[in-house]
């Protein structure tokens, strides 16, 4: 599968106007807190506000690495098979890096790594 250049335009557009959804909230976010002035609010939220952030932070890496892909000739190539990306999930998931199949796998490895190094402890 080889995918046509209108196709890589159109998961480029998505991709940045993903970007810029994130970039607006992080602004929001910023002046939001700015405005409030009880400490004890602030800090309740400090803990889902980190954890938010990060997975921000997160998705805004995977966007731009997507981006950079695009640019690089190797946007919808599967990293760990080297096959193409269904376009199906591509339009889910345009910052996806690997096939349905490998995803797969890597979920099942990364549920089985914590239960493994527990049975290691004993």
């Amino acid at each position: 599968m080889s995918l046509k250049k209108s196709q890589l335009d159109g998961y480029r557009s998505k991709l940045q106007e993903e970007l810029a959804k994130i970039q607006r909230k992080g602004r929001l976010e910023v002046e939001r807190f700015a405005d409030v002035s009880d400490t004890a609010v602030q800090n309740h939220g400090l803990a889902i506000e980190a954890s938010e952030e990060r997975l921000s932070r997160d998705k805004e890496e995977a966007i731009r690495a997507a981006i950079h892909r695009i640019d690089d000739g190797e946007y919808g190539i599967c990293q760990e098979c080297s096959e193409p990306i269904a376009k199906k999930r591509l339009t889910a998931q345009p910052e996806a890096t690997f096939c349905t199949s490998c995803q797969e796998g890597q979920e099942k490895e990364a549920s089985w790594e914590p239960r493994f190094q527990d049975a290691q402890a004993w």
